[in-house]
C-alpha cells in the first residue's frame, strides 16, 4: 500500500442490532428479547424512537447459560416381524 492510497471501508462487528435480530442471534423470539431487556438480563439502548440491543450482551447472556445435560439416546433393537416371539401364527409359512 502506498501513502497515496486511502482506505475507504473499515468493517467492524457490530456493536447494536434491533431486536429481531438479536432475537434470531440466540434463536429466541421477540418477545423473549423484550422480556430479557426488561428483567435486565440483556442491554439495550435507545437511538431516537429505536430500541437497540447491545450486541455484547447477547455474547454475555448465552455465556451465562447453563449447559444443556441430555441424557444418551438407547437404540433398541428392532426384531424382525418373522423372528424371535412374532412368529407367523400356525397353519402359515414361510416362503
Amino acid at each position: 500500500m502506498t501513502t497515496s492510497e486511502e482506505i475507504t471501508e473499515v468493517s467492524l462487528p457490530p456493536i447494536l442490532c434491533r431486536i429481531p435480530q438479536a432475537a434470531a442471534a440466540i434463536g429466541r423470539g421477540t418477545r423473549f428479547i423484550y422480556e430479557a431487556i426488561a428483567t435486565g438480563q440483556i442491554e439495550a439502548v435507545k437511538s431516537d424512537k429505536r430500541t437497540l440491543v447491545v450486541v455484547e450482551s447477547l455474547r454475555k447472556y448465552a455465556r451465562e447459560l447453563k449447559p444443556a445435560k441430555i441424557k444418551p439416546m438407547i437404540r433398541r433393537r428392532r426384531e424382525h416381524p418373522l423372528m424371535g416371539h412374532n412368529n407367523p401364527p400356525a397353519g402359515q409359512r414361510l416362503r
